[in-house]
């Protein structure tokens, strides 16, 4: 049973590369957990821009950091997690959430079956809208810093497990 569940897995991964190949986005990805990071080359620099995991369950979950809970000054923070929290509800396409390490993010979530060559471009596009909508709607008037973008881990949590 397991080998089985691990060729589906080996079958989404292959599709989520063979999307982000036909896109010709630079990525590098862990098998093992099915992790996509993609990359793009800004002034000789590369950054990641989001991270892409694809669950043993079928789901495909992109997320990418937009800043600390540290970088929002502290008499804000009440403001922007409310703020954060009706967001959610008035944009179904993406979430925000707060990590355990204090990152802020923007993410979505689609089940791979569901993912066609045109709304995996509109993926990319979401999680940018999702920056842009943070910066402008729930924290307009917060004198944040934008980060440089962070290649760290994200992690995916599969409740079908």
């Amino acid at each position: 049973m397991r080998r089985a569940r691990s060729t589906v897995a080996e079958c989404w991964i292959s599709v989520v590369a063979e999307y982000l190949d036909l896109m010709g986005v630079r990525y590098s990805l862990d098998r093992s957990r099915g992790a996509f990071e993609v990359f793009e080359d800004e002034n000789g620099k590369i950054q990641s821009l989001m991270r892409i995991e694809v669950l043993p369950s079928g789901y495909v979950v992109a997320n990418t950091a937009i800043l600390t809970v540290n970088e929002i000054p502290g008499e804000n923070r009440l403001e922007v997690y409310e703020k954060l929290l009706e967001a959610n509800c008035k944009m179904p396409e993406a979430r925000y959430a707060i990590d355990n390490e204090g990152y802020v993010s923007v993410g979505l979530r689609s089940t791979v079956d569901s993912v066609t060559g045109e709304s995996f471009r509109s993926l990319r596009q979401t999680l940018v809208n999702g920056v842009k909508y943070f910066f402008s709607e729930v924290a307009p008037d917060i004198p944040v810093k934008k980060p440089k973008p962070n290649i760290r881990r994200f992690v995916a949590v599969d409740s079908k497990r």
